[in-house]
């Protein structure tokens, strides 16, 4: 399903084989999973708190917290998914993934320009031809533009209003984001000294604790409020991949979900480094002695991200909510098959199908729909 368009022909003939092979009633059973909160899910299929939280925590990866329907979604993927196939990180950083996509690139005689920002999207009664830059330039299209930019911030920044369709700026007028995020990168003198040792032996940790924690978050965050208990998801890939980090060193991240877009009364550079103090703490009293091997670390505030990357407004990591009407839709239904209704001109990336995640569905897509033509 994730390798197709939505709607499309490949969705829905995929709809009928799974019909035909699990029946109505196994059809019917999924149906009903996917349709559930994660809270939903867990009491369905789990008895101890500890299992229910952990669908819970990965529905609060995006922005499902446990009494949404349609949550049970991403918990069902990753926590199954990944107990069979493991989770692949890349030897060395994340960026050796990047550089040898761009060495793809080009080989195939592409170009990647850093640190120029396009000012305009350029359409003429044909449609889309290429961008103007900041500096003046312009590069132009032979067959058309891909933007990865999310729907509302394309249509008000990189269009002429006089260019977007009554029906396109509508869509985005409509689309949504989640609560914030807060990324907290350290460098640490060794491991986590982990309560429980076995929690060392893994690059991805939850830190919840429980479903009613993460419930109570998300309402904080959405009234403004800093949530008393966030979720902690820490990753400490230096464990499994030795070369992240300097031999006897080590490299920690802190995703903390979820945080309002902005704080009541007050402004995210005002409030980071308190907040990131608190997560410091919270993660003392599972790992008593961590804060002793902080050597460095580095805060972004869900507005820092946001400034960073013009598609996680208000510090929302996922770049829209992902729930059921947006996901299933996203952006809009019309706008769900990449094309525009400006000829010329397709979207990708986290604000189009299938959503967030490092999987490049949506690039292959849009691609192969601007080949089409």
């Amino acid at each position: 399903m994730y390798g197709n368009p939505l709607p499309s022909k490949g969705t829905w003939q995929g709809a009928r084989t799974l019909w035909k092979t699990r029946g109505k009633k196994g059809s019917g059973e999924l149906l009903r999973i996917l349709l559930s909160s994660t809270r939903a899910l867990g009491d369905r299929y789990f008895e101890t708190p500890e299992a229910k939280s952990l669908l819970a925590a990965w529905g609060m990866h995006i922005d499902y917290a446990p009494d949404i329907t349609g949550g049970a979604v991403f918990p069902l993927l990753e926590c199954f998914l990944d107990m069979a196939n493991g989770m692949s990180i890349v030897e060395g950083g994340a960026s050796n993934l990047v550089n040898a996509m761009v060495a793809l690139l080009e080989k195939k005689g592409g170009k990647v320009r850093l640190g120029t920002d396009v000012a305009r999207i350029l359409v003429n009664d044909k449609g889309a031809f290429g961008v103007r830059l900041a500096n003046g330039e312009q590069i132009l299209a032979k067959r058309g533009v891909i933007s990865t930019v999310v729907l509302p911030v394309m249509v008000s920044n990189l269009l002429e209003s006089s260019d977007v369709p009554a029906h396109m700026k509508q869509a985005a007028s409509h689309y949504r984001f989640g609560p914030g995020t807060m990324m907290v990168h350290l460098a640490t003198s060794g491991p986590i000294p982990w309560s429980d040792s076995e929690l060392g032996k893994f690059a991805y940790v939850h830190v919840g604790p429980y479903v009613d924690d993460m419930a109570r978050t998300y309402q904080q965050s959405l009234a403004g409020e800093i949530p008393d208990e966030p979720l902690l998801i820490v990753g400490q890939s230096s464990v499994v991949d030795p070369s992240r980090a300097p031999e006897g060193k080590g490299v920690v991240w802190i995703q903390v979900r979820t945080l309002p877009n902005t704080p009541n009364g007050s402004t995210w550079s005002a409030e980071s480094e308190r907040v990131a103090d608190l997560v410091i703490a919270k993660m003392e009293r599972y790992a008593p002695g961590f804060t002793a091997t902080i050597l460095d670390r580095h805060v972004m505030s869900p507005a820092d991200l946001h400034a960073s990357n013009p598609n996680l407004v208000g510090g929302d990591s996922v770049a829209g909510s992902h729930h059921f009407d947006q996901f299933l839709m996203r952006p809009s239904l019309d706008l769900g098959k990449y094309a525009t209704e400006i000829p010329r001109l397709y979207l990708a990336g986290a604000g189009t199908w299938p959503g967030a995640g490092a999987n490049a569905i949506s690039g292959g897509l849009a691609a192969a729909r601007l080949l089409k033509g």
